[in-house]
């Protein structure tokens, strides 16, 4: 599927997310009653558009493939506690929970599945800082000498690891029951 479509940036603090509410309006009708015929698991999506800033258009690009069913009961789940559980999920999150969707500006001499890869692996990227930052804590030293902080630092690396190679090693335990 290939659309070429003009959409407006946005300034929020969910920029991608106001992207993709204009691209399933009303203003496309047949391309997402597309989207919302065809969940098929492993099912991509390439969408090219233009995002309008100020008087320029930028070509992007909506690379999505659809999730499993077990992927889309844990989005939908998060966006119910997101929606603090006040009301049910619109019809854009029911849609959009069913896909991992990527927004680039990447060209076409990228594939649908590079532009997926590259956006899993940097994903992979967000997990080790978000793990770094719930072990180190994001607090400010109050010694100021390098020798104390990377003893600190070197201690928290260790701390982690053991920690991941622990759960790794109760995971297979558990498996060989």
């Amino acid at each position: 599927m290939s659309a070429y479509l003009c959409i407006s940036l946005m300034r929020s603090s969910n920029c991608h997310y106001s992207q993709l509410k204009i691209l399933a309006s009303p203003m496309i009708g047949d391309e997402t009653l597309e989207l919302k015929s065809d969940y098929t698991q492993g099912r991509k999506i390439d969408l090219k558009l233009f995002m309008k800033k100020g008087q320029d258009y930028i070509p992007v690009r909506i690379c999505a493939i659809a999730k499993t069913d077990e992927d889309v009961k844990k989005s939908e789940r998060q966006m119910k506690k997101s929606n603090h559980n006040r009301k049910s999920l619109s019809e854009l999150q029911t849609v959009w929970s069913h896909f991992v969707v990527a927004v680039t500006s990447l060209d076409d001499s990228f594939t649908t599945d590079q532009i997926l890869e590259i956006y899993r692996m940097r994903w992979q990227i967000e997990l080790v800082f978000k793990r770094f930052k719930s072990i180190f804590g994001g607090r400010e030293f109050t010694v100021r000498k390098e020798e104390p902080v990377k003893a600190w630092f070197y201690g928290k690396l260790l701390l982690g690891e053991i920690a991941i190679a622990t759960c790794n090693f109760s995971q297979k335990i558990n498996n060989l029951k």
